[in-house]
């Protein structure tokens, strides 16, 4: 469904979100002290509780997926301000391929020169379009390398890392950094375990 026109509110959110990452792409080298390595074997629960305070924060990288006989590559950035965010999608040159804002419990998508949409099922919009799919409704947390607070899950620690599993998704997190005082990750895997879907982020903190 075409919206012709966002709400003034969302219209503002939408521009200080996409700046965010418009700020955090320039953004070649990290800033100083913006994060450090941190020891794989030093995550516990209790550090993944403690990234419930990390509520504003810019991150960019890489990443690769394999969805059926599908596969590829491509550059991102992600700004998360509470439970709004705005990732934009990158082809391997630079240029803007998708960008899904998510303001105010109202998801939004838009790709080159096209309008806005919005509705229910933006995700099966946004795999018909670049061929892969996220599981957006729970990436504002697990992008952050923590688990969906009030919905079961599983932790272990793994040899470079730890893993959660949670609802249909095992999520290794690697290359631990410090990032504001806090254990991020530096690498991700996602895995689907009813399907090969596979989603690998390389993150950059600043």
């Amino acid at each position: 469904m075409k919206q012709p026109r966002l709400s003034l509110l969302v219209e503002l959110l939408i521009l200080a979100l996409v700046s965010l990452i418009s700020f955090s792409g320039c953004q070649h080298t990290p800033k100083a002290g913006s994060f450090t390595e941190a020891p794989a074997a030093s995550m516990t629960e209790a550090d993944l509780k403690a990234l419930a305070r990390l509520q504003q924060f810019e991150v960019s990288g890489k990443l690769a997926f394999k969805q059926g006989d599908k596969g590829g590559n491509a550059k991102f950035t992600w700004a998360q301000k509470g439970q709004d965010y705005a990732l934009r999608l990158l082809n391997p040159f630079g240029g803007e391929e998708a960008l899904m804002v998510f303001a105010k419990n109202e998801p939004r998508l838009k790709f080159p020169n096209e309008d806005w949409v919005s509705g229910e099922d933006l995700t099966r919009v946004f795999e018909a379009h670049v061929g892969w799919m996220l599981p957006f409704k729970y990436m504002t947390y697990w992008i952050k390398g923590m688990p969906v607070p009030k919905m079961p899950y599983q932790f272990s620690a793994t040899e470079h890392g730890y893993r959660i599993i949670q609802g249909t998704w095992i999520i290794d997190c690697e290359s631990l950094q410090t990032y504001q005082g806090l254990k991020v990750p530096g690498r991700m895997v996602f895995q689907h375990k009813e399907d090969n879907r596979r989603l690998k982020l390389v993150l950059q903190w600043s």
